[in-house]
């Protein structure tokens, strides 16, 4: 199903600046979050050069879209001006709440899935990409309860708020084989239920199993077999960047553009014309 594949990218983080620079290897696309990057500095200009071979994504995490808190315009401004900089075309943030009363949590929480929060989340997202002049891409969440007052799945939720506010979807397939295995919501299910339509980007990633047995999206263990196997069949739109994100336990950079490379292969032997 997957038609002119591009290849995969890479989730960067500060430290590998320099070593991705060293290596010359060239990626379709590198991920950055831009939180770490409003302060300018001279990584600005390392960041700058390997924009000049690799198209840039921004992923956000403090949007707060499924907030009730004013939406900070500040941060959103400064967030549009850095994406101008570094001529980005592509932001994505998460659907969920990141700060209550002023106070940031540094995670990425739950929403219930109600007709209540749905209003919410189309509100702020259609001032969110007003402030920022695009559209947002809103990724979907591992999580680790359910709310009582939810009245729709979560892919139907997403559905339906990317067709009333334009917005696009990002498909984080580690994060619905995590709620597989901990919740009993199957891929298939999400997968079935999700408008692929509305896809702009794909994220893969690994989880940590803890000794209770519960899978923590940590993005710190290889991708599995499983959430590789899962992108073969899916309808992705030619140019749909697929990024690997590793966040923890981050092995050096030859062994991580290796897993890269390696599911690249795996997709292109799977590739339609």
């Amino acid at each position: 199903m997957i038609k002119n594949h591009r290849g995969v990218g890479l989730s960067l983080h500060l430290d590998q600046l320099n070593p991705i620079i060293e290596s010359e290897h060239k990626l379709p696309y590198l991920e950055v979050i831009a939180d770490n990057w409003l302060s300018p500095g001279p990584q600005h200009q390392k960041l700058e050069r390997l924009r000049q071979d690799n198209e840039l994504l921004f992923h956000c995490v403090n949007s707060n879209i499924g907030g009730t808190d004013s939406l900070d315009l500040d941060y959103l401004k400064s967030i549009k001006q850095l994406a101008k900089t570094f001529e980005v075309q592509h932001l994505s943030d998460h659907l969920c709440l990141q700060a209550h009363d002023g106070v940031y949590f540094h995670d990425l929480l739950p929403i219930p899935f109600s007709e209540e929060s749905l209003e919410n989340c189309v509100s702020r997202v259609l001032e969110v990409q007003e402030v920022l002049g695009q559209e947002i891409i809103l990724e979907n969440l591992s999580y680790y309860i359910q709310y009582k007052e939810s009245s729709y799945s979560e892919a139907e939720f997403l559905n339906e708020i990317a067709r009333r506010t334009s917005c696009g979807i990002l498909l984080d397939l580690n994060n619905i084989w995590v709620n597989e295995q901990n919740l009993g919501i199957t891929c298939n299910e999400f997968l079935e239920q999700l408008d692929m339509q509305h896809v702009r980007e794909i994220h893969l990633a690994g989880p940590d199993r803890m000794e209770d047995g519960t899978y923590v999206d940590t993005h710190g263990s290889s991708v599995t077999s499983t959430v590789i196997k899962m992108l073969k069949d899916l309808p992705i739109k030619e140019g749909t960047p697929i990024i690997y994100e590793r966040d923890t336990n981050i092995p050096d950079l030859a062994e991580l553009l290796k897993e890269v490379t390696d599911i690249s292969k795996f997709l292109e032997s799977h590739a339609t014309k």
